[in-house]
């Protein structure tokens, strides 16, 4: 009686989060795609039809033309941030985000390896950056368009988005400040 062996497989269990910034909990990022890619052992010989295509491996998956393979999955995370991909064998694979969310950062191509002693999945967090950005804000007179250079003229930055304005943080006291105020030029 012959029994085949089952090859040991597992799901990636994704979960997409945005960096902390000032010691708050990072916060769930939904709707970033990604693409998930087979590593090639370094050690096996390509087959006759794959001599010229390149090979994805554990040494270039940081700088590889993702364009020139195709994917074993692809897939975007729900608003949790959370993803489970199709059940793999043991094996290593890149994750690549292919398309970040609005104000976000492509994440940098993460390697994945599916392991027996893993559980139930293979768990990958991937930590996306927020986009920063600068405002440059000038006050400027309603009917001419000319800048006032008015010294202390204080503002608020309201985010719509969020429903609430924007806090500066300021790391060299410790402070929190909801004000912005203008330099003796006009500008902040």
């Amino acid at each position: 009686v012959a029994i085949p062996n089952e090859p040991i497989k597992k799901p990636i269990r994704v979960t997409k989060v945005s960096s902390s910034r000032a010691g708050k909990t990072p916060t769930a990022v939904g709707n970033a795609e990604f693409s998930l890619y087979r590593i090639e052992d370094e050690n096996e010989a390509p087959q006759e039809d794959e001599e010229d295509t390149p090979r994805l491996t554990e040494n270039n998956y940081e700088n590889f033309d993702y364009s020139t393979i195709d994917p074993v999955e692809t897939f975007t995370t729900d608003a949790e941030g959370k993803y489970i991909t199709e059940a793999y064998r043991i094996g290593k694979f890149v994750l690549v985000e292919t398309k970040a969310p609005k104000n976000y950062l492509l994440a940098k191509p993460e390697l994945v390896e599916i392991e027996e002693s893993d559980g139930d999945y293979t768990d990958v967090e991937i930590v996306d950056r927020e986009f920063d950005a600068y405002i440059h804000i000038e006050k400027r007179d309603k009917n001419t368009g000319k800048l006032i250079p008015q010294e202390k003229t204080a503002f608020k930055i309201f985010d719509i988005q969020n429903n609430k304005y924007i806090v500066q943080h300021v790391y060299s006291d410790a402070t929190d400040d909801e004000g912005y105020e203008t330099d003796q030029v006009g500008y902040d």
